[in-house]
């Protein structure tokens, strides 16, 4: 959501910026400015990505999973593959292939492997 925000406040003055000068074409904005606006929102963007990192670095709580990603990841740490899940959620594999990428997301791992030492870790 900050993200989108910052985006929104970085178009608007770039907007701003240009109808400010009545610039109508970037050909007509000087040079040393495109550069200026570029390195700002160039820094905003590596900002914006290293609070992104930190949160993520912290983030491995199972309690923002739902109800029904919890239940697939039971079942990943009983050994069950997607169409196994699947078929004992009546869902398809993709559908279940998109709740793990989610609870990957969500718990910040990379594989099935490190959920499983997550899961087992809190019980």
């Amino acid at each position: 959501m900050q993200v989108k925000i910052i985006i929104g406040l970085i178009i608007a003055t770039c907007i701003l910026f240009l109808f400010s000068y009545k610039i109508v074409f970037l050909k007509d904005v000087p040079y040393l400015c495109l550069i200026y606006i570029l390195q700002c929102i160039l820094v905003i963007l590596c900002c914006i990505k290293e609070e992104s990192e930190i949160v993520h670095e912290g983030k491995n709580d199972l309690e923002c999973l739902t109800n029904r990603e919890k239940e697939i990841a039971d079942y990943i740490c009983m050994g069950l593959s997607n169409k196994e899940i699947g078929n004992k959620l009546f869902i398809s594999p993709n559908t279940v292939k998109n709740h793990v990428y989610n609870i990957y997301k969500k718990v910040n791992v990379k594989n099935k492997v490190e959920l499983i030492n997550l899961i087992n870790r809190r019980d």
